[in-house]
């Protein structure tokens, strides 16, 4: 059980033809952004 999590993220940019996708579907958990968060902000 989690106690943060998001499903289905989807963030675009531009408009029809030419979006561009930064997120499509994208899903996650808190235990997830924690390890994300580790790599990327080392203390």
């Amino acid at each position: 059980m989690s106690i943060l999590q998001t499903t289905d993220r989807k963030k675009y940019y531009g408009t029809e033809p030419n979006i561009t996708k930064a997120l499509d579907g994208d899903t996650a958990d808190k235990k997830f952004m924690d390890e994300v968060a580790r790599r990327h902000c080392p203390h």
